[in-house]
């Protein structure tokens, strides 16, 4: 009858017996509900904390060039030489380095500005046929006049796309630093980066209307608008192609500092197969909804490296392990081996400023086409821009523009004036350049080839071969009629080349190919070539009486010339196909016609060649006559090109004293056209000594007869 219970001992009485099992296995199962309950909620408490700091703590970034990063440099000695080919000794090195975080200010501006780029558009003015038309909850933009050609984003589609994009609601940025509403931080925002004011206006509207997102919470303030200014849709999306994005994170000590997770997001080598295979669901990704987790993008380490002078490594001002700030300079997505590369500067990008300076700069509005140009044209009233004294010239803006083409995004652009400046012993060139110009030319410096850089091979210093030259001298024979033979070394054989006396207006056409020195060069070619250009003398005026007294003027008023000052300038030649033109003081360019000026620098250049001792013996000379030699005639006309003897100087004593070839006329006796043609090529005549022929810059001669 005795009985063996396991959880409860034996008893005789059995109801008492049943009350203690009951109440023991009652205690076991409240232990058990009690254990997985713990785990259970400890484990959903942690779960909740996870994706809480995930979707609060943790942001994309989009990084532009220009962006400051706080960055802790590497090992120097695993640097390299930035510049791979030309100029090795004096480029900077890459070092690598590790990008610690950045101001969280600057990453939300910077974020701003990248939606912008994406998601902005120009705006779209209501239409009056239909009401429902006229305000659509998705229209991106509120129409302005003062910014209607520019891409804009209305503040409700900031919101929207600001988190899903970056994962972060503005709304929470703002309330942590305060503020109640995202028009209060953005106008903060503007306070605290005064340069955002040019690059991206904001504009609030009195309007109270809200959304009834949660993003819009607290917004009680008002409504607006963002603008792009100088930046067209077809550009800006070009731009957000290329940034780099990568994943920050707040720092547990400071709210105000974003902490690097070391990751960047990049597209998949794979992406195209993707997109040929699903198209469904790319289509769907490519929407403005879609999630911020798209499938499309993978996360990669980021790899970057910070470009420093060789001079800063070399007297230990850096050092492995600084940590400083540094400027974000270019980012390439296979530029590590494959891997992305991010490349920073210790100086920041001054193209940029420069360029912003100079637009504000140039305060006149543009009405005037350049192709509508013509030389001589003034005076017009222009702003001096920028005086360089290295260039040896000034840019004036005198409200001159140009189309722009489709690659640049179309519209216009305004195209400054070049002044030359006299440069000669008695008078030196404009030395008042501000301070801006000088970091401008230390720029040209470092970026900006010359001329022979353009053409020099592009291998190393190392591998350059001793260049042999081969004297061919005596293969080439010219006889007395200036025909040019080539003379075979085995059987003496003569072949014709060709003559070497042609025609001098075929000559004067060689000279105008010569003369344009950006014929066969690129736009970017033109530009590195513009200091070669202002180096030289400025062309030659057409009146002569009033050469010396206008150079006189212009050398007084450009040494006094500064940035700022308002002069009255002619416009002295254009270049349509290189976008340029060129102005000057002088008055007497105006009426003159660019045939006219380039015969009289033809003309300047050959008188030139002659040389001043030359001269004065062809001036000693006239009305004294000669013998000479036919050398060619003519095509165009009825002269002949003579070459006179040197029985009338004394070239014996000194060389330079022989007479050139002149352009000789027949006498105006010689009125019958026989006579004229009577003359061939190495005929002997008689001529006589008139001078100089200020029209071509030649020896004048008149034809008397033949000898």
């Amino acid at each position: 009858e005795h009985k063996l219970y396991v959880l409860t001992p034996y008893v005789k009485n059995r109801t008492r017996r049943w009350l203690i099992m009951q109440t023991w296995n009652s205690c076991i199962w409240l232990g058990l509900l009690l254990w997985f309950g713990g785990v259970w909620f400890v484990s959903g408490v942690s779960s909740n904390n996870n994706n809480n700091n995930k979707n609060v703590l943790e942001e994309y970034a989009s990084l532009q060039v220009g962006q400051v990063v706080n960055v802790r440099i590497g090992d120097l000695r695993l640097g390299r030489k930035a510049w791979k080919k030309r100029r090795r000794s004096d480029s900077p090195i890459l070092v690598p380095c590790s990008i610690l975080g950045m101001n969280r200010y600057s990453m939300i501006v910077y974020n701003i500005r990248t939606l912008l780029y994406k998601y902005g558009d120009y705006p779209k003015l209501p239409s009056s046929s239909s009401s429902s038309q006229q305000q659509q909850p998705s229209s991106p933009v509120h129409v302005h006049n003062d910014h209607k050609h520019q891409i804009q984003l209305s503040l409700s589609r900031l919101k929207k796309v600001y988190k899903r994009d970056t994962g972060v609601s503005l709304l929470s940025h703002a309330n942590a630093f305060g503020y109640e509403s995202v028009e209060l931080f953005l106008e903060y925002l503007w306070k605290e980066y005064p340069e955002q004011k040019d690059l991206m206006p904001l504009v609030l509207n009195n309007n109270n209307d809200n959304d009834d997102d949660s993003d819009n919470a607290g917004n009680t303030c008002s409504t607006g608008y963002i603008v792009v200014p100088n930046v067209s849709r077809v550009k800006a999306r070009q731009l957000v192609q290329k940034l780099a994005v990568i994943s920050m994170t707040l720092t547990e000590d400071d709210d105000s500092t974003m902490k690097h997770t070391g990751n960047i997001r990049v597209k998949p080598p794979n992406n195209n197969n993707n997109k040929s295979n699903n198209n469904n669901n790319n289509n769907n990704n490519n929407n403005h909804n879609a999630p911020a987790t798209n499938p499309l993008f993978e996360w990669k380490d980021l790899s970057a490296a910070v470009r420093i002078a060789q001079h800063n490594v070399d007297s230990g001002r850096i050092s492995m392990g600084d940590e400083l700030n540094a400027f974000v300079f270019s980012y390439d997505v296979a530029g590590d081996n494959g891997s992305p590369l991010l490349t920073l500067s210790m100086d920041p990008p001054k193209r940029n400023p420069i360029r912003a300076r100079t637009q504000q700069q140039q305060q006149r509005p543009p009405t005037q086409d350049l192709n509508t140009l013509q030389m001589g044209e003034g005076p017009f009233p222009a702003t001096v821009v920028r005086v360089s004294s290295k260039a040896g010239a000034s840019f004036v803006d005198m409200g001159v523009y140009r189309n722009r083409g489709k690659k640049q995004g179309g519209g216009t652009t305004r195209v400054l004036g070049m002044l030359r400046f006299y440069n000669d012993e008695q008078t030196s060139p404009v030395t008042t350049t501000t301070a801006d110009a000088t970091a401008e030319e230390e720029e040209e410096e470092d970026i900006v080839m010359t001329i022979e850089d353009l053409f020099v091979n592009d291998t190393d210093d190392d591998d350059d071969e001793e260049e042999i030259a081969e004297d061919v001298t005596d293969m080439y024979e010219t006889d007395k009629d200036g025909s040019m033979y080539l003379i075979d070394p085995v059987t003496g054989e003569r072949t014709f080349l060709a003559s070497i006396n042609d025609d001098i207006d075929a000559v004067e056409e060689d000279d105008d190919d010569e003369d344009d020195e950006f014929a066969n060069m690129n736009p970017q070619e033109r530009l590195d070539a513009i200091s070669e250009m202002l180096s030289e003398d400025d062309s030659n005026n057409t009146h002569q009486k009033n050469n010396n007294n206008n150079n006189n003027i212009k050398k007084l008023r450009a040494n006094k010339v500064k940035e700022g000052d308002v002069v009255q300038v002619y416009v002295h030649s254009v270049f349509p196909q290189s976008g340029r033109f060129m102005v000057t003081l002088d008055e007497n360019v105006s009426g003159s016609n660019a045939k006219d000026v380039k015969k009289a620098k033809v003309a300047k250049k050959k008188k030139s060649k002659l040389g001043p001792m030359l001269l004065q013996t062809i001036m000693d000379s006239v009305g004294m006559e000669c013998t000479g030699i036919i050398q060619a005639k003519s095509n165009t006309g009825n002269w002949y090109y003579v070459q006179p003897d040197n029985t009338i100087t004394d070239t014996t004593a000194d060389p330079d004293k022989k007479l050139p070839v002149g352009v000789a006329i027949p006498n105006e006796s010689d009125t019958d056209e026989s006579v004229s043609d009577s003359f061939n090529t190495g005929d002997k005549v008689r001529v006589r000594i008139d001078g100089i022929d200020e029209a071509r810059g030649q020896l004048a001669l008149t034809l008397l007869q033949a000898e």
